[in-house]
């Protein structure tokens, strides 16, 4: 299978949004301060309280508690 381009790659994690990707998914977002928090649902992390961190701004996401982090084209 061939590899993906760098530059394709690039502007995908420039041109989504991963707050839209998230919403998509299901995961119900809330602004606190600059970031969206939310519960991770990513397995096998159980969340019982909002530990999943998005940054609009960077488009990055990092969980506090399993440590899952990453761009758009991570999600």
């Amino acid at each position: 299978m061939p590899r993906i381009p760098d530059e394709i790659l690039e502007r995908i994690k420039q041109d989504v949004p991963l707050a839209v990707l998230a919403e998509r998914a299901g995961v119900e977002l809330r602004k606190v301060g600059h970031e969206l928090m939310a519960r991770c649902p990513f397995p096998p992390h159980e969340d019982s309280t909002p530990s999943l961190s998005i940054n609009p701004e960077r488009n990055v996401f990092r969980c506090f508690g399993c440590g899952v982090a990453g761009t758009s084209t991570d999600w």
